[in-house]
């Protein structure tokens, strides 16, 4: 089947309109209930993690993420994205409707957590996203005599479908996702900085900037 783009998006400059637009009509009406919980990183920062609260958890009153035998998808949004962007609402609709438990790794200083360091997130540092991989491996798809039970798979759109592929490539045998993708991951971080920068007047290096110093707590 052939793709076709939708009228009123015919490039890139369109569907990045449409698509923030969109984004505000959902905010209001396809909110989701999250489960928020404080992860400390191995050097001492701290990170959000967003579990989603399963309809069928909603009703038996379990707490979302705990004694569930669904495989576990943990997703890793943009660069200043967090729970409440429209991809991540529409990725979670997906994850409950193939049966999945869905959880969020925010980033740090994102999502309302102050930074505990000076370090902030960047594709090229992994360790945070190892923290958690192996958090939610060992805490919540292992028995305690480190049998699996159910399935890891990680997915990352934008920053993190890069940060989620560097990952899996340090990572490399001893990785313990099943399996991982990555959504609009740039393949060559110069050319991708320079049209952001450049192109429309610089407006969409503008909008991210602004957006990421928005949400970020120092």
């Amino acid at each position: 089947m052939k793709y076709k783009p939708w009228l009123l998006t015919l490039n890139a400059s369109f569907q990045s309109l449409m698509y923030c637009i969109f984004e505000v009509i959902g905010f209001y009406i396809g909110k989701k209930e999250y489960r928020r919980e404080l992860f400390e990183c191995s050097d001492g920062g701290e990170i959000s993690l967003q579990w989603l609260i399963h309809p069928e958890d909603k009703l038996s009153g379990k707490t979302a993420g705990l004694d569930s035998r669904r495989p576990l998808m943990l997703f890793l949004p943009g660069l200043s994205g967090d729970h409440r962007n429209l991809y991540c609402t529409s990725m979670a609709n997906a994850a409950i409707e193939q049966g999945y438990d869905f959880v969020i790794m925010n980033y740090r200083g994102m999502d309302g957590v102050p930074l505990r360091t000076p370090l902030v997130h960047n594709a090229a540092n992994t360790n945070d996203c190892r923290d958690v991989v192996d958090y939610l491996y060992k805490e919540h798809c292992c028995r305690q005599d480190g049998t699996q039970f159910r399935q890891l798979f990680g997915v990352g759109l934008s920053l993190g479908a890069t940060l989620i592929a560097n990952y899996c490539a340090k990572a490399g045998e001893n990785c313990p996702l099943t399996a991982c993708t990555g959504i609009g991951c740039f393949f060559k971080s110069s050319i991708a900085f320079e049209h952001m920068s450049t192109n429309m007047g610089g407006i969409y290096d503008y909008v991210l900037g602004k957006g990421l110093a928005m949400g970020m707590v120092p």
